[in-house]
């Protein structure tokens, strides 16, 4: 697909074809643009042209991206989210941000987008945020916040917009305290031999990857601690009271922690910034998202591209979940 920027086409065409790639519908598409479905058939066809590649694939019940459609859409809603940004301030320059943000966050999510809220609020001192660890999922169309960092599967709502963040990658880990007690098993069959912690899952907090992954391999009777708590695992394992998972960006500054069955295959879960569709709209939103994206997306940050002590490379294997959590 030719680059955007080196070709001559119309913002409206090219907005068109992203909205009809975000609602996979052209007349859902059409009312929220408010023109005629023959209209933006004729926009996406001088877009599908002037790119030289098709964008949709055309049946009865929608128009779904192709490959092609898929990456448009994402540089695309870039642009949107971007332009909005720049649009309200430099409409505001003479004016500093100011009133209430809310971030809901998952707790695994807190230590990398504290040091990104901080920024924000270097440059715009005038504007609060509440900051929420929490696996609930936030309702935000009802206000109950204003940018939900989750880790997961993406939510199947159409006024969501998902920005997708770097995935947060884990290893299994045991503290120093609990090496010098009770040694390190040297391999799977030893797991019955050892204490482990583990995540516990309730019904307002879906399983993902890591929890199948201890499950599978651990029987019961090791597992010494549960909790819903990711910060209450953490400082567990870091005590000495069981191996568990623990995030890799995090464990690669502390020096009490050793690797347990290296090589790992790579663990991941996928993140997600996620902000109502009309939030773009807020400029102080609009801020704080783009430069939590452009941070959280930095793969130095959420564990890539680093090893730990003894680790080999391995191809990276994000871990399928079935609901957001």
């Amino acid at each position: 697909m030719r680059a955007l920027h080196t070709l001559d086409m119309d913002w409206t065409d090219i907005r068109s074809a992203y909205k009809v790639a975000k609602h996979e519908n052209l007349a859902a598409a059409a009312d929220e643009l408010g023109v005629h479905r023959a209209t933006l058939i004729r926009r996406i066809d001088s877009v599908e042209t002037a790119l030289g590649v098709r964008l949709f694939i055309r049946h009865k019940h929608g128009y779904t991206p192709t490959d092609a459609g898929e990456e448009f859409a994402h540089i695309v809603d870039e642009a949107e989210v971007d332009l909005s940004s720049l649009a309200a301030r430099m409409l505001g320059q003479n004016k500093q941000l100011s009133g209430l943000i809310h971030v809901a966050s998952a707790e695994i999510c807190a230590p990398i987008a504290l040091p990104l809220i901080a920024q924000f609020q270097s440059e715009n001192p005038k504007v609060q945020v509440r900051f929420t660890p929490t696996h609930l999922r936030p309702r935000l169309e009802l206000g109950e916040a204003h940018i939900s960092l989750k880790v997961g599967a993406k939510v199947d709502r159409p006024d969501y917009n998902h920005e997708a963040l770097s995935p947060i990658r884990f290893g299994l880990f045991a503290s120093r305290t609990y090496a010098d007690r009770f040694g390190i098993p040297s391999s799977l069959a030893d797991a019955h031999e050892h204490r482990f912690v583990a995540i516990e899952t309730s019904p307002t907090m879906t399983r993902v990857g890591i929890h199948s992954w201890m499950e599978d391999r651990v029987p019961e009777s090791s597992i010494a601690v549960r909790s819903e708590s990711p910060w209450a695992l953490d400082n567990a394992m870091l005590m000495g009271m069981g191996i568990g998972f623990y995030p890799l960006h995090l464990a690669r500054d502390r020096q009490d922690l050793i690797p347990v069955w290296e090589p790992w295959d790579d663990i991941s879960i996928p993140a997600w910034a996620i902000t109502h569709r009309d939030a773009s709209k807020n400029a102080k939103i609009a801020r704080l998202l783009s430069i939590i994206r452009t941070g959280m997306r930095d793969g130095q940050v959420m564990g890539d591209g680093q090893k730990q002590p003894g680790q080999q490379a391995s191809n990276s294997k994000t871990l399928q979940t079935s609901d957001e959590s």
